[in-house]
């Protein structure tokens, strides 16, 4: 409901800390913190594969050139288009993204409707 033109008089009778609204609050604030198991999984994943893929294309473009002797062998320009490319093949982007996204989604399309999920976790155990 909105008041657009008159003026409320309103007791309260607890403190915000006990109302319902409160406690709406503090549960979607810790649904956060209650991961599935997958995005737990993807979030480890990512942390470790990432960085090992990102080295690993920095010394395709830096090392071969300079160990290569012969100028047409070490054109620098190829072993950077070399690493872009292991950097394309390699990017678990869509994996990566996307499981955190679809249960971001899942959450807020049933916040819409007006069911509270308490996490990720409780949205998981529905789609098995």
């Amino acid at each position: 409901m909105m008041n657009q033109f008159g003026v409320l008089t309103i007791k309260t009778t607890k403190l915000f800390g006990e109302s319902s609204i409160a406690r709406i609050l503090e549960l979607v604030e810790n649904a956060s913190s209650k991961k599935a198991e997958t995005e737990k999984f993807i979030r480890k994943f990512a942390k470790v594969y990432t960085p090992i893929v990102v080295f690993l294309s920095l010394a395709v473009a830096i090392i071969p050139p300079l160990l290569m002797t012969n100028p047409i062998d070490a054109d620098r320009f190829h072993w950077v288009y070399n690493a872009l490319v292991l950097l394309v093949i390699s990017c678990p982007c869509g994996l990566v993204i996307s499981i955190p996204l679809g249960y971001f989604g899942g959450v807020g399309g049933a916040a819409k409707r007006g069911i509270l999920v308490k996490g990720s976790t409780y949205l998981g155990t529905w789609i098995y």
